[in-house]
């Protein structure tokens, strides 16, 4: 991964820093340059998913030891993860919200 001086391109030289920078900050970086792209290979069942829950989950758990799986889990009432995310939020409505905010709020 390794940028293009001479090729004046946002993956080289804009996408490709900032993946270096994350990765020698600790995060793992999953690099999708391949033309045969997979969501699987991204930690994601498709591309329409915009947050990798299994990897928050897991982050969740690290961070607050003493939470309990049936707390994420938890089906009879609005878990830990759509707290994050938004009441009863889908990916689509997800994405929704946020270009409506970009419009309104003029976030650009």
């Amino acid at each position: 991964m390794t940028p293009n001086p001479h090729k004046l391109d946002e993956r080289n030289h804009v996408e490709i820093p900032l993946l270096k920078q994350l990765e020698g900050l600790g995060w793992e970086v999953i690099d999708l340059t391949d033309a045969t792209q997979n969501p699987t290979h991204s930690l994601r069942t498709s591309f329409s998913e915009v947050v990798l829950s299994s990897v928050l989950k897991e982050q969740l758990q690290i961070i607050n030891p003493w939470i309990e799986e049936d707390q994420i889990e938890d089906g009879r009432k609005r878990n830990q993860i759509n707290r994050i995310l938004g009441k009863h939020s889908s990916q689509k409505q997800i994405k929704s919200r946020a270009a409506k905010d970009s419009l309104t709020k003029r976030i650009f």
